[in-house]
């Protein structure tokens, strides 16, 4: 399913709206209506709790460490794609 496809069912179901974008005409910008607030809520109590069971165990100093060295793999690859030909 595409992006727009998945904005259209979110928007028939009353959870997003799509306003114009004051900055470009020809855009539009996603905007969550209130009915996505509880659902969003739902959404973020099961990423917490995700987060909590991936990361039972481990010590919260390694998970640190391990988050500052992805982001800086992230930084890396970003810094090269467009250098790469």
């Amino acid at each position: 399913m595409t992006l727009v496809g998945f904005l259209d069912r979110l928007e028939a179901a009353a959870l997003v709206e799509r306003i114009p974008d004051p900055a470009d005409r020809r855009a539009k910008l996603i905007r969550l209506t209130p009915n996505a607030a509880s659902i969003v809520r739902r959404i973020r109590a099961i990423g917490k709790q995700v987060r909590e069971d991936a990361e039972r165990g481990v010590d919260p100093v390694a998970i640190e460490s391990m988050r500052v060295a992805l982001l800086k793999i992230q930084d890396n690859i970003l810094a090269t794609e467009g250098s790469v030909a």
